[in-house]
């Protein structure tokens, strides 16, 4: 499953149906009867048939028999719950709400047919009509545990996580072996962000019912969110035991290998998730990343076709868009590919409007609070070094943190934003506790690296914004500035398919626009700060490598050692847009990427001209 929330129907409601009520040896004589003699059929026998036929998965020959039990006036309470959990999975709820309605008239004390209307009036976003069914229910038989579930269930629709988390706990105090519970609790905190407590829920529920595919696929994203790609890997792989055609699990495992740098295992398993989902249009723009160049052009063709648009929404049609870009780029159609790209990112931006106004807003505020604050006095006994990557994204920053975290002594945080969190903590508690220092605070989120590392690197590239905070306020503190060509970082960052939080991607005017903000701010911090920032322009970087890198150690103060020179045999995870691109030697293919869609970057040459730094940037 992707790191969208999300429990299926399947996970939410364990649907209740009834088995064959006899044994199959004493069903040969009812095999003898075809379709066409139903009249001839006792009312048992057609209820054995249609069971036989539900339980062997041949729906339609199942839903023949129950039409014909409904249409020969016979009544009996499994045919009809049966057939209800049949027309909900074949998607047709309101031949189910009738039939739920119908079945609640006739055996009006059997409570089963009601929670069922509950849940199908959720799945029609009928919230109301649901909520008052659950209350009812609660009214006449308060220690029902599914009624509680179901409540929490609507509250989880109307978004309201607390009064959901409540009933979900309800549910459990009722009925603790009701798995659900469980795996919408660790949903629940996970979207707070909560991953160690969502980890324990899923675990429960797991412990319940071991044979859920989705929870065990669940429960991999939280190892893999945690950094614990091993066991993540492991949750996937059950997944699979379970479920041998479970794209999620695939696509999931894929990216766990991509993230590793394992790159062809990453190639092996989209390609198997595509196999039984061909209509998953993350898979394709996954495998693209991974290697849009695949000889297996099977995939290709049914990425190009129209049946596949004609089957998604429109944020899958971004990932469409995405992938066909990331074809054409590889096949050198740059024309193709950035028609691709514009329709992408013209949805995107519809989905997701941009966040340049607030980045900027938010850059020049916190330079003004950077200026009010008093500089601390330094703690000379800190025997922790903070290294700061900063800079826009798509400018080298990978790169340099897998060259840095080569030193055995250095331990790489990745795009954590732990400063941010830190800052806005101390904000709060500042006023009234004067002894409380931000270093202190950020200190203690990475002092549990203390025993084994001496150099801590933060790659939370929007950590620009807080370059001077941080180096007004945080012990050997040392800031490294990633830049490279504009036109060259610009249309990088607009050809990334961007997960979340940075929505200005999808404008290249917006982009522009923070990029020139960034070299602003980066520009006035490094007149007050200059020998406590670094600037790390990426095209030399990948052009002279070797003088280049040996500048940067040297200034870092650390010693040289070779392995600084090659990056690509670094083994630790990467999971950003250049995860791919990381696991190669050093090379300067990039430089100059930006001509192949320099009719596409006007609008940005514009407003760069503008400036006096960039004035002689067009071509």
């Amino acid at each position: 499953m992707t790191d969208r929330e999300k429990t299926t129907k399947k996970e939410r409601y364990k649907v209740k149906t009834f088995p064959v009520p006899f044994n199959l040896l004493d069903i040969k004589e009812i095999h003898t009867h075809t379709t066409d003699n139903l009249l001839s059929l006792s009312k048992e026998q057609i209820i054995n048939k249609a069971f036989i036929f539900h339980s062997e998965g041949k729906i339609l020959k199942a839903k023949k028999y129950y039409q014909h039990f409904l249409d020969m006036g016979f009544t009996d309470h499994r045919v009809f719950s049966n057939y209800i959990v049949l027309c909900k999975k074949n998607n047709q709820i309101e031949q189910a709400i009738e039939l739920c309605h119908f079945s609640i008239n006739i055996f009006p004390k059997i409570i089963d047919f009601k929670t069922k209307l509950a849940t199908l009036y959720i799945d029609k976003n009928k919230l109301k009509e649901a909520k008052k069914i659950c209350d009812n229910i609660i009214d006449s038989n308060p220690s029902l545990y599914l009624s509680y579930f179901i409540l929490s269930s609507i509250f989880i629709k109307e978004k309201n996580f607390q009064e959901a988390e409540n009933y979900l706990l309800k549910t459990i105090k009722l009925n603790d072996k009701y798995s659900p519970a469980y795996t919408n609790l660790a949903n629940i905190f996970k979207r707070k962000g909560n991953l160690n407590v969502a980890k324990k829920y899923y675990i429960k529920s797991l412990e319940i019912d071991s044979k859920s595919e989705i929870t065990h696929c669940n429960l991999g994203n939280i190892f893999r969110d945690l950094g614990d790609f091993k066991d993540a890997e492991s949750s996937y792989l059950s997944a699979i035991s379970i479920n041998s055609r479970y794209g999620d699990a695939y696509f999931n495992l894929s990216n766990i290998y991509r993230i590793l740098g394992k790159i062809d295992k990453a190639e092996a398993y989209i390609i198997k998730a595509i196999k039984y989902n061909s209509f998953s249009p993350k898979y394709y723009y996954l495998l693209t990343v991974i290697n849009s160049n695949s000889t297996n052009n099977i995939w290709k063709k049914q990425l190009f076709s129209n049946r596949i648009l004609c089957k998604t929404d429109a944020h899958q049609k971004v990932d469409i868009y995405f992938a066909r870009s990331n074809v054409y780029h590889q096949q050198k159609k740059y024309n193709e590919s950035a028609k691709c790209l514009q329709i992408a990112n013209e949805i995107n931006l519809r989905l997701k409007p941009s966040n340049m106004d607030e980045l900027i807003k938010k850059s020049n505020q916190l330079m003004v609070e950077s200026n009010i604050q008093p500089i601390k006095d330094k703690n000379k006994d800190s025997v922790m070094n903070k290294i700061f990557i900063v800079g826009m994204p798509r400018s080298g920053s990978t790169l340099l943190e897998s060259i840095l975290s080569m030193n055995v002594n250095a331990k790489d945080l990745g795009e954590a934003n732990i400063l941010e969190k830190a800052y806005l903590k101390y904000k709060k508690l500042c006023s009234s506790d004067k002894s409380l220092s931000l270093d202190e605070l950020y200190s203690h989120q990475i002092n549990i690296f203390r025993d084994k590392y001496n150099i801590i690197i933060n790659k939370w590239l929007y950590n620009y914004q807080y370059t001077g905070i941080i180096l007004s306020q945080i012990n050997d503190a040392r800031i490294i500035h990633c830049f490279r060509n504009p036109l060259d970082n610009i249309i990088s960052i607009y050809r990334t398919n961007f997960a979340s939080g940075n929505s200005y991607s999808s404008s290249i005017n917006d982009i522009a626009q923070v990029y020139l903000n960034q070299d602003k701010i980066m520009t006035e911090y490094k007149k007050k700060y200059r020998p406590l920032i670094y600037d790390l322009n990426y095209d030399l970087l990948v052009s002279k490598p070797q003088e280049e890198i040996k500048s940067l150690i040297n200034w870092l103060e650390w010693e040289w050692d070779s392995s600084y020179l090659t990056p690509q045999k670094n083994a630790r995870s990467v999971s950003t847009a250049s995860s791919v691109q990381v696991r190669s030697p050093i090379n300067s293919k990039s430089i100059g990427g930006w001509k192949n869609y320099k009719d596409m970057l006007k609008p940005a040459i514009k407003i760069l001209s503008k400036t006096n730094k960039f004035r002689n940037i067009s071509p």
